[in-house]
């Protein structure tokens, strides 16, 4: 990675706005979005930039994928004359740092059982309570057609599905997480006929994650939860969160599914977000 696309990449998560595609033509900027590590949004009728939705994420696939623990310091040695520029160009053209994961795959959760198979063998879900299963070997892992699939972006909700109400109608489901940061999880679900609903943050972010991540990639298999009660909850959720999200905001007429068009009236309509941790209940329950 160059020095000017270190510059960039740090300006895109020191800042809440996006950064200009124009200005990003560096390959790092194609593997981020490869990776689902970042978003595209529209800016303008013709204009298209980069939004860190989750600027951990984007910290993690440097230190993970590219060997840069810390982007700041990497950028300084960089500026550097000597050996401290030798080290971090050493770095930045190292292949084997920049080609391998250190993991892949996706985590999984249930509340009810599960009888999935990997690799051919019974796998039997749901794990442990206060465990995750890592599915690595992700092209072998195998779910009956019948089990919907629900993503969900916050690891609170992922790791307590228990506490979700009934009136969501999701506790029959794989529970997915979208993070370790990776393309895995939707190249996954692509390869199967089993129905994807989305669990994200009731906000101007998380429709674009919904629409850009999964929607665009899996069409009609894929629907957004919308809460019956969602604008009640919504009427005691951030303004100001509203306000710093709103430029990521698309233009009505470029969003062409029904699940989403009713999220964003309803965002319109309260100028409110919520995340979507609201919907847990203060007590862990039996499942």
């Amino acid at each position: 990675m160059t020095l000017a696309a270190a510059r960039k990449l740090r300006d895109l998560l020191s800042s809440d706005k996006p950064v200009p595609l124009s200005e990003l033509s560096q390959a790092i900027f194609r593997e981020l979005m490869e990776e689902q590590v970042v978003t595209i949004v529209q800016v303008g009728r013709t204009r298209k930039a980069l939004y860190a939705h989750n600027k951990d994420a984007v910290i993690n696939y440097l230190r993970n994928k590219k060997g840069i623990p810390d982007l700041d310091k990497y950028v300084d040695e960089l500026e550097q004359p000597g050996p401290l520029r030798a080290d971090a160009v050493a770095v930045a053209t190292n292949s084997k740092l920049t080609r391998k994961r250190t993991f892949e795959g996706f985590l999984v959760n249930s509340i009810k059982p599960i009888e999935a198979k990997l690799n051919g063998r019974l796998l039997v879900l749901p794990p442990q309570e206060g465990t995750f299963i890592h599915i690595y070997d992700w092209t072998g892992f195998e779910i009956p057609s019948g089990i919907k699939i629900v993503g969900v972006e916050n690891g609170e909700v992922f790791r307590y599905p228990r506490r979700l109400p009934d009136e969501l109608n999701i506790k029959e489901a794989l529970f997915v997480c979208r993070y370790p940061y990776s393309g895995d999880l939707v190249t996954w679900i692509s390869r199967h006929q089993n129905p994807y609903i989305h669990f994200g943050d009731f906000d101007w972010a998380g429709m674009n994650i919904y629409l850009d991540e999964y929607k665009a990639k899996l069409g009609v298999r894929a629907s957004l939860l919308i809460p019956g009660n969602l604008g009640e909850k919504l009427k005691d959720g951030s303004t100001k969160l509203y306000n710093e999200q709103f430029h990521l905001r698309k233009k009505l007429e470029d969003v062409k599914d029904d699940d989403a068009i009713r999220l964003y009236e309803l965002l319109l309509k309260n100028r409110k977000v919520i995340e979507q941790e609201i919907y847990l209940k203060e007590k862990d329950v039996s499942g």
